[in-house]
């Protein structure tokens, strides 16, 4: 019982840690959405990278200009984009090199672990419940 117990509150200390993580990347990304201005990006360079198990991701190379002076980056996605593809950055206007996708669902993954591992808890919760009763 004590065991059991232990795992679902782990389960549950993890799940609050990984969406407070994601809650914290969305509300810094939202906070740079309202400072930083926005831009247009070429990607000119693609590598392609594998991951755990065979899985891909891509490192793209996005120049960009400001005040007709040019800026490059790469960008990590697990979406392979295409030379030449035109893509919305925002930037920092003070510090025209800090740049970040406009789109950027990052915060997606790690609320989706949360939700997880919060579910693995209620039913490790319910189970317990069931075999006490028993």
């Amino acid at each position: 019982m004590k065991l059991i117990f232990l795992y679902y509150l782990a389960f549950y200390i993890l799940s609050f840690i990984f969406i407070c993580i994601g809650a914290s990347k969305k509300y810094n990304h939202s906070k740079k959405k309202k400072i930083y201005k926005e831009t247009i990006g070429t990607v000119i360079g693609l590598r392609e990278k594998k991951g755990y198990r065979g899985s891909k991701y891509y490192y793209s190379t996005i120049r960009y200009e400001i005040d007709k002076q040019e800026y490059i980056f790469e960008y990590y996605s697990i979406v392979k984009l295409k030379l030449e593809t035109q893509v919305e950055i925002i930037y920092n206007p003070n510090k025209p090199e800090e740049v970040i996708k406009k789109k950027d669902n990052t915060y997606m993954r790690y609320m989706l672990i949360g939700i997880i591992f919060f579910i693995l808890a209620l039913n490790l919760n319910v189970i317990s419940n069931i075999t006490y009763i028993l």
